[in-house]
C-alpha cells in the first residue's frame, strides 16, 4: 500500500489498553493510551491528541481503525465515533483504513526477531480461539476462529497478548507479549496491516446464531 497522505486519527479500543493517536508518515504526532474502558477514555484521548497537535477533526486526512478481534463494545464505540466524525468533511469522502489487533502483535514479534512459523491467539470464548498463523516466510495466514484442540495441536509456538484474558485453557507452548502501539507507527506501512473499508465495523469471524424463543 502506498503511504497515506496527511494526518490520520488512529482509534484502537479492541484490547484492554485503549489508544487514540495521530499518525503521519510513519510517525506518531501524538499518542494516548489508557488501561480503562473505551467509553471512559477514548474521547478524552482524542481531544488531548488534537489539542497537542493544534488540530481539529476537520483537519484530518483519514482514520485508522482497529476492527478487532477483542472488545466488541470498544470497537463499536470507535466505529460509531468515526462514522459520526466523518460529517466534519462535507463534500468529500474521508478514507478509513482498518487493521487487526493480532496482526499488530505478529508484526511486533517479527520486528523483535522471532522466527516463524508461530501463532498469535486471543480468546474467542465458548471453547474457541482467534488464531493468526505467521508462516515460515513471514506472511500472515487468514485469521481463523478455531476450537481449543486445534490450537493446542497446532505444533507451533503460541503468543497471547498479556493484556488479554487469562489463558488457562492453553496448557502449554504459549508465551505472552504486551499489546503496545507506542513503537508500532512505522509498522502500518512495513507490514500489510491496513485495509481500505467503506464503513468501519467490528470484526466478525463467525455470524451470530439465533434461536427461536418459545414458551416452555
Amino acid at each position: 500500500m502506498s503511504e497515506p497522505e496527511g494526518t490520520h486519527l488512529v482509534l484502537d479500543a479492541a484490547m484492554s489498553r485503549v489508544y487514540a493517536g495521530l499518525w503521519r508518515r510513519g510517525e506518531w504526532r501524538a499518542l494516548e493510551g489508557a488501561a480503562a474502558p473505551a467509553a471512559e477514555t477514548l474521547f478524552a484521548g482524542v481531544g488531548r491528541c488534537l489539542e497537542s497537535a493544534g488540530m481539529t477533526l476537520g483537519d484530518l486526512s483519514g482514520f485508522f481503525f482497529c476492527e478487532g478481534p477483542g472488545s466488541v463494545l470498544g470497537t463499536r464505540i470507535a466505529a460509531t465515533a468515526i462514522r459520526t466524525w466523518s460529517v466534519y468533511h462535507p463534500g468529500r469522502r474521508i478514507p478509513c483504513r482498518a487493521f487487526r489487533s493480532l496482526e499488530v502483535l505478529a508484526a511486533a514479534l517479527l520486528e523483535r526477531g522471532e522466527t516463524p512459523p508461530f501463532g498469535v491467539v486471543s480468546d474467542a470464548r465458548r471453547g474457541h480461539w482467534n488464531l493468526l498463523r505467521v508462516e515460515a516466510g513471514g506472511s500472515f495466514a487468514p485469521l481463523r476462529r478455531v476450537p481449543d484442540a486445534a490450537v493446542e495441536g497446532s505444533g507451533i509456538p503460541l503468543w497471547l497478548s498479556d493484556g488479554g484474558p487469562p489463558a488457562r485453557r492453553l496448557a502449554r507452548n504459549r508465551q505472552s507479549i504486551p499489546y503496545d502501539l507506542d513503537s508500532a507507527a512505522p509498522w502500518f506501512l512495513r507490514y500489510p496491516l491496513l485495509r481500505q473499508v467503506d464503513v468501519p465495523e467490528p470484526l466478525v469471524l463467525r455470524a451470530p446464531e439465533y434461536r427461536k424463543w418459545s414458551v416452555r
